[in-house]
């Protein structure tokens, strides 16, 4: 049992590694890849891991709602979500067809791409420029953020405070506004600070 639900939770981001696979392929030869109307894709997508799997496709698509169930369980027993934004997503996942994976890698890629931004802002800043010159700077040679943070002349641990002050703003604001939990903003910025130094020491 237990290495069937572990076959089950590859499965689950399998689903989307394949999907995103083939609408890459497609781009790549000149194709267009298909725009909303690719439940039917999906499903024939799912179809196949259950089968691979010895499982229906209905009870695949439910082991997914319910790790997504007990996901929502944890953060907000956690503290990490409110009620209200658990409620929420609890109805979001109940009223999904299908294993709505779709929406959860696309929401995760939009969130690193906004950490991604805001990082490049918050260095542009400290160093001085603006963040197309740092984009330009870093693309142009194998340097890394603390490579040019000397170039600039400018402290590594002036750009490492700017970036964990503009960051400790930013989840501030959004703990204020009811968007996110303290508890889930402490646990941001601390895995921040924890990485702060790779991140600015990592070349391209």
């Amino acid at each position: 049992m237990q290495s069937r639900m572990m076959a089950l939770a590859a499965a689950v981001v399998m689903l989307a590694i394949g999907a995103g696979a083939v609408r890459y392929a497609s781009a790549q030869e000149g194709g267009t890849p298909a725009e909303e109307n690719t439940p039917a894709r999906g499903e024939a997508f799912i179809d196949k891991v259950a089968a691979n799997l010895g499982v229906t496709p209905d009870a695949l698509k439910q082991a997914f709602r319910d790790a997504s169930l007990q996901t929502v369980d944890e953060a907000e027993t956690d503290g990490r979500i409110t009620a209200e934004q658990a409620d929420k997503a609890r109805e979001r996942i109940e009223n999904a067809e299908g294993p709505g994976l779709r929406g959860f890698f696309h929401r995760q890629y939009e969130r690193r791409e906004h950490a991604v931004r805001a990082l490049g802002q918050s260095v542009a800043g400290a160093l001085g420029i603006t963040p197309a010159e740092l984009r330009a700077e870093l693309q142009a040679s194998d340097v890394s953020i603390a490579d040019l943070a000397v170039a600039h002349g400018v402290a590594v641990e002036d750009v490492k405070a700017a970036v964990l002050a503009d960051a400790d703003a930013k989840l501030e604001e959004a703990v204020a506004n009811g968007r996110i939990m303290q508890v889930r903003a402490d646990e941001l910025l601390s895995k921040l600070e924890g990485r702060i130094d790779e991140a600015l020491s990592k070349t391209r």
